[in-house]
């Protein structure tokens, strides 16, 4: 079951940030470190974030059920673009900031730059000037990513 979904220990993985701890529409990468039965028939994981320690500075680590709706696999390398300008405006992309991938729609370009909208972040516009910077934004469905359209009120 858990291998189904991409999750099994050495697994990169992202997880899906909360509204209430203040992460809303953004996905954090992290590795599988243990998938166990805690006791129950659902399985769980253990996940280490690559990009966030705790107090000891050790990395992060947080459990989840396997089939957590907070959980999936890390999207394909294809889900990034070679150029910025490969990216049309309008488009659901993710720009990642902060260590943090953050879902927002493509909303204009400059010859070296694009400008992406953050709807759910405060409405914020962001700037990216590598293309490192910048995916397609993919949902992970049924076992198979998808693009995931852009919301329907930051549609130019």
């Amino acid at each position: 079951m858990a291998a189904e979904r991409g999750v099994e220990v050495g697994a990169a993985v992202e997880v899906a940030g909360l509204q209430s701890d203040g992460f809303p529409a953004s996905w954090s990468s992290a590795v599988v470190t243990k998938v166990f039965n805690a006791g129950t028939i659902i399985q769980h994981c253990v996940v280490a974030y690559d990009d966030f320690v705790d107090t000891n500075g050790e990395k992060l680590l947080e459990t989840f059920p396997v089939r957590s709706r907070r959980l999936r696999p890390k999207p394909p390398a294809a889900a990034q673009l070679e150029k910025l300008s490969d990216y049309e405006v309008g488009q659901a992309v993710d720009l990642r900031e902060n260590d943090i991938w953050w879902k927002g729609v493509a909303w204009g370009h400059t010859e070296k730059q694009l400008k992406v909208y953050l709807p759910e972040v405060d409405r914020a516009t962001k700037w990216a000037n590598s293309p490192a910077l910048v995916r397609l934004s993919m949902e992970f469905e049924a076992g198979a990513w998808v693009p995931r359209p852009p919301p329907a009120k930051a549609k130019k």
